[in-house]
């Protein structure tokens, strides 16, 4: 028995250690996770807090609309009360400002990218990355001491990342991006002063966006693909894995 222990501590050093990757693999790792930390944070954010500003921003317009029809109001009374031409004609030329700044309608982009589905995709995709880019932050630190158990989380971290992405790309491709082109076709028709066609050509612009918008996704879950990838390719070698035992090892004999 004691032999086979002896063997089993011996067969890393039966193959090259490499010493390099688990060091440049852990500097990735920690810058990585947190570029897309914050990025996590900002998509968690924005989840959170965009009906709160959706809701803001629309009660600032009511306000608004509620003020302007008191200014109106008052203007007629004065327009009723006026005594000269010159009176009557300054009151007229309010009432006309006033009327037609109240026919424009002023866009709420919140209120039209606020919808339940997208604000619950928005926190379980930025909850789930920030998990992961925590977890990715631990293995890169452990990686630069060449920790065997931050090797194999960095593997099994890779993996699920892969798992993620692909899930929640799918689920944007085929639910998320049409609400978003939706929505932004809303906010454009309520440019178009009128429905005169005095604003840009409202499908056509929410049709370019989308399919930008699936392009984008298309190109985030390839690249976003790829450093997961290479990660448990580089750190599944037998050089790096004899290099991360081994320096378990020593770490065992000067316990």
């Amino acid at each position: 028995m004691e032999d086979d222990a002896l063997n089993d501590d011996l067969a890393p050093l039966m193959v090259a250690p490499d010493t390099t990757t688990p060091r440049v693999f852990g500097i990735l790792n920690i810058i990585f996770s947190l570029l897309a930390g914050c990025a996590s944070i900002y998509a968690l954010a924005m989840a959170i807090f965009l009906p709160i500003m959706a809701q803001t921003m629309e009660e600032a317009s009511q306000e608004d609309k509620a003020f302007n029809a008191q200014q109106l109001e008052d203007l007629q009374q004065q327009l009723q009360a006026a005594t000269t031409e010159e009176e009557n004609e300054e009151i007229s030329t309010q009432i006309e400002e006033l009327e037609l700044e109240a026919e424009i309608e002023v866009p709420n982009p919140f209120l039209a990218m606020n919808n339940p589905t997208m604000n619950f995709y928005g926190i379980i995709d930025g909850s789930t990355g920030l998990f992961f880019n925590l977890i990715m932050f631990v293995t890169g630190v452990g990686l630069l001491v060449r920790k065997e158990w931050a090797r194999k989380l960095a593997i099994w971290t890779a993996a699920l990342k892969i798992v993620r992405l692909l899930i929640l790309q799918s689920i944007n491709m085929v639910y998320i991006i049409p609400i978003q082109a939706k929505g932004m076709q809303e906010m454009y028709k309520q440019m178009d002063v009128g429905g005169q066609g005095q604003g840009p050509d409202m499908s056509q612009m929410a049709s370019m966006q989308g399919g930008m918008m699936m392009a984008w996704a298309v190109v985030m879950l390839i690249g976003g693909c790829v450093y997961p990838a290479l990660s448990i390719w580089f750190l599944s070698r037998p050089g790096v894995q004899a290099t991360c035992q081994l320096e378990n090892i020593e770490s065992d004999q000067v316990e």
